[in-house]
C-alpha cells in the first residue's frame, strides 16, 4: 500500500495531516484478514518513520474504523451503524474523514459525539475520551452487558472492564483487549484481531455489574 506524500493543507489539532494517508488507512479496512495483519504492521511502525506522519489520534481513528470489520455483533434490527465519541474528542477531523460515506455490513455508518453515557446505548462502538476518566466506573457500569464495543486510551481502561485500550508502545499505537468483557457483551472478536493485539487480557474483570 503506497501512501502519497502529497498533503492537503488541512490541520487536525496542531499538526497538518495528509488526507491521502487518511484515505489509505480507511481503504485498508476493506481488505482481507491477511491484509489487516499487514495493515497492523504498517501502523505498528513508529509514527515518525512515515513520510508524512499521521498523529497518534489519526492512527487510533483508523483502528476504530477497522475494529468494526472484525467484531461480530449479536442479531439486531437493521439500522445505522453508530460509532460514538463520548466526552472529549481527540480526533479532530480524521475520524470524520475516515468514516464518511462508509457502510458496515450493509448498514450506513454514522458518527456521533456525546456528552453523557446514557446517550450511547444505541451505539455499536463507543470511544471514551480522556474527560471520562473521572467517571469511568459509572460509564462502564451503564454500558456493561450491552452489545457495545468500548474503546479508550484512558490508563488501565482494559483492566477495569473496558474492552479495547490503546497504548503507546515506544512511539507505536498498540492496543490491549479484555476478551472476557467483550464476551460478556455478546461480542465475538475475530481471531485475526486478537492476533495483532499487544496483549489479550483473558482473565481481566468483565466489567461492573
Amino acid at each position: 500500500m503506497q501512501i502519497s506524500p502529497t498533503c492537503k493543507d488541512e490541520a487536525f489539532g496542531a499538526q497538518p495531516v495528509c488526507v491521502p494517508i487518511l484515505l489509505a488507512l480507511r481503504r485498508a479496512a476493506s481488505l482481507s484478514t491477511c491484509a489487516l495483519i499487514l495493515f497492523a504492521f504498517i501502523l505498528l511502525a513508529p509514527l515518525n518513520a512515515l513520510a508524512q506522519k499521521p498523529t497518534q489520534f489519526d492512527v487510533e481513528a483508523a483502528y476504530l474504523f477497522n475494529f468494526a470489520k472484525y467484531v461480530r455483533w449479536p442479531p439486531h434490527d437493521p439500522g445505522n451503524f453508530e460509532i460514538c465519541v463520548l466526552g472529549s474528542d481527540p480526533f479532530g477531523n480524521s475520524l470524520d474523514q475516515i468514516t464518511h460515506g462508509e457502510k458496515i455490513n450493509g448498514e450506513q455508518l454514522t458518527l456521533r459525539h456525546l456528552q453523557v453515557a446514557s446517550d450511547a446505548l444505541t451505539c455499536r462502538i463507543v470511544f471514551l475520551g480522556s474527560t471520562e476518566s473521572k467517571h469511568l466506573a459509572q460509564d462502564l457500569t451503564l454500558l456493561s452487558g450491552r452489545p457495545i464495543l468500548t474503546v479508550s486510551d484512558i490508563a488501565n481502561f482494559a483492566s477495569n472492564g473496558g474492552e479495547i485500550q490503546f497504548v503507546n508502545d515506544d512511539g507505536r499505537v498498540r492496543f490491549l483487549i479484555n476478551r472476557r468483557a467483550a464476551e460478556k457483551c455478546g461480542l465475538a472478536l475475530s481471531s485475526e484481531l486478537l492476533k495483532v493485539a499487544k496483549l489479550v487480557l483473558a482473565d481481566a474483570p468483565a466489567g461492573r455489574e
